[in-house]
């Protein structure tokens, strides 16, 4: 407000978006009024809507050929934290999600994820390192210590976002309305409620899905959406 007068600005008042990516923002928003209004037409609004109301599942599915992204309060623990594996076959993302608050350190979690490794066959390890994207972070480090005591090799690469939390995780409406996502039904149980639950006010659990939609992100490949999102370091 200045001198008395309000401005609203929309999407459409911006002349230097692309046409594609308003044409992509108005189908998340025939999916979540909340979306409409707060990022297409400039409005204020409350946070009470939940987003993701349609989680599709899926029981039996072989990962052959997976990444895995890592949420950085791995590192320390204490918080609400996860990881998601992810593997794209056709047109369908799987992915399972383990969700936790011990930290990396933990000789359970340790185990947990060699077995997981293993059992997903993980190719990649995609690292949220709040230290550093040149492999000197303390996640990033301890990741290297177990991959070096394993007799599987998988790729290590420290990244750090640079969009906006949110603006990430609105990006699965469609992709989750539409059952491009599928998620493991034997995923750790809590990510279901998390979910479903989430209504982007910053009151509501959002790491399983920012885990989820950073693994999705990458396994799509597509390096301008990649880019658009992230920092990255190089590949240890």
């Amino acid at each position: 407000v200045v001198c008395g007068l309000s401005y609203n600005f929309t999407i459409y008042d911006n002349p230097h978006l692309p046409k594609e990516f308003i044409e992509t923002q108005e189908r998340i928003g025939e999916r979540s009024q909340q979306y409409k209004a707060r990022f297409l037409l400039g409005q204020w609004v409350s946070s009470d809507e939940a987003l993701f109301s349609n989680i599709s599942t899926c029981d039996d599915f072989e990962f052959t050929n997976s990444i895995c992204y890592i949420d950085p309060a791995f590192s320390v623990g204490g918080d609400n934290t996860a990881f998601t594996v992810l593997q794209r076959h056709a047109d369908i993302y799987y992915c399972y999600i383990y969700q936790d608050k011990k930290p990396i350190t933990d000789l359970g979690i340790v185990t947990l994820f060699c077995k997981m490794v293993e059992t997903f066959n993980i190719q990649c390890v995609y690292i949220e390192d709040r230290d550093s994207i040149k492999g000197y972070g303390t996640l990033s480090n301890k990741i290297k210590d177990i991959r070096n005591n394993m007799n599987i090799y998988f790729k290590i690469r420290p990244i750090m976002p640079k969009s906006n939390r949110y603006e990430r995780i609105i990006s699965l409406l469609i992709p989750m309305s539409t059952n491009i996502i599928k998620i493991m039904s034997y995923s750790t149980p809590s990510i279901f409620k998390d979910i479903t639950s989430y209504r982007g006010d910053g009151k509501t659990n959002d790491d399983c899905l920012d885990a989820m939609v950073g693994a999705y992100i990458f396994a799509t490949g597509n390096n301008k959406l990649i880019k658009t999102h992230f920092n990255l370091g190089r590949v240890l």
